[in-house]
């Protein structure tokens, strides 16, 4: 977990409600080829395709067959189990990532949604079906979430003194179409500028480094972003010192920088 941030925090997040599932049974995933998990009826727990997928969920299609468990249940949970791809993982294990459950089939076809993903990730998924104390699984697949683009720009030093300087920011929407996804508390898109002494510190691999953070960061509330534009105020600077600094676009703990400028103060 990254160290907790200082002074205010921007969360642009549109909300916008989106179609969880398609309730085609032929199990058109809408990404390519067709679900051919849809036609095996002799397995109890089969793995279907994606059906929808971007920068932070997934929405994914699996099959049961619930006639084909040797002795009727008297209960029986199911859904679809996903996890990293880089993680510890035992096909026979159903501990690893997290299990995501259905009440209802539609036919014998589930379909969940997982949000709260990294973004440019690889994910392991398969359907399960849990029956009288025995797990039955489906073929592992994977997916890889959508990335995304550093949404801001730096445009100038608008006030510099011996101990602080405000930048003044823009924001670019068009360039951010996953802004429309249904994102978590968690997750949330967040924009800013990061500053630090050295240029190195403020490239995307360093803010992206949970283990050593040598630079700063500064937010503003939404209200604050007004005709696209934002600015921050970076304090308790040193005189007569060079500082660099960028803005920045966050989805969770995600970090893509700008472009990296400077200004030394009074």
């Amino acid at each position: 977990m990254k160290k907790t941030l200082t002074l205010l925090m921007l969360m642009i997040s549109a909300i916008v409600a989106f179609t969880a599932c398609s309730n085609d049974d032929d199990g058109n995933d809408g990404l390519g080829d067709k679900d051919a998990g849809s036609n095996n009826k002799t397995d109890v727990a089969v793995t279907g395709a994606v059906q929808e997928i971007g920068v932070q969920y997934v929405v994914l299609a699996g099959y049961v067959n619930i006639n084909m468990i040797p002795s009727t249940p008297s209960n029986y949970k199911m859904g679809i189990q996903i996890g990293r791809a880089n993680d510890d993982y035992d096909p026979s294990s159903a501990s690893w990532g997290g299990k995501v459950y259905v009440d209802n089939l539609i036919g014998n076809k589930i379909v969940v949604s997982k949000k709260g993903l990294a973004p440019a990730q690889e994910w392991r998924y398969r359907t399960f079906v849990y029956a009288d104390g025995h797990y039955y699984f489906g073929e592992t697949k994977t997916f890889e979430t959508k990335d995304f683009v550093n949404i801001t720009s730096s445009v100038n030093v608008s006030v510099l003194t011996s101990s602080s300087a405000e930048i003044q920011c823009s924001v670019d929407m068009n360039r951010a179409p996953w802004l429309q996804e249904n994102f978590d508390y968690y997750t949330k898109p967040m924009v800013g500028v990061a500053w630090a002494k050295d240029r190195e510190s403020l490239t995307d691999k360093m803010l992206n480094d949970d283990e050593y953070i040598p630079y700063n960061y500064n937010y503003v509330y939404q209200n604050d972003v007004e005709d696209n534009t934002y600015s921050c105020t970076l304090y308790s600077l040193e005189p007569n010192t060079t500082y660099y600094y960028c803005s920045y676009t966050c989805i969770g703990e995600n970090y893509k920088g700008g472009t990296i400028k400077s200004f030394t103060t009074k």
